[in-house]
């Protein structure tokens, strides 16, 4: 997973999907916004075209990727027997 840099962000960056991915964590979400050190993660969102209205989590940018917008609609299965 290639870690986003804060740095090369552009406004067109807002919106786009991302994955988080830490450990045996790992959620889809919609970047909504980004400071000098933390990104800004939508994780649930009953409209993701209403994304700017949902609350946001502070995530570090090493732990997110962008995905394309078919992987973000995707439904994943999730294995129980992980343990």
């Amino acid at each position: 997973m290639e870690e986003i840099k804060i740095q090369n962000l552009t406004d067109e960056d807002i919106g786009r999907p991302v994955e988080y991915k830490r450990g045996k964590i790992k959620e889809k979400g919609i970047l909504k916004s980004w400071n000098m050190v933390s990104l800004f993660i939508v994780f649930k969102c009953e409209d993701p075209e209403d994304f700017q209205n949902s609350e946001a989590m502070a995530c570090h940018p090493f732990y997110v990727r962008f995905i394309k917008k078919n992987e973000y609609n995707e439904s994943e299965e999730i294995d129980d027997d992980q343990d």
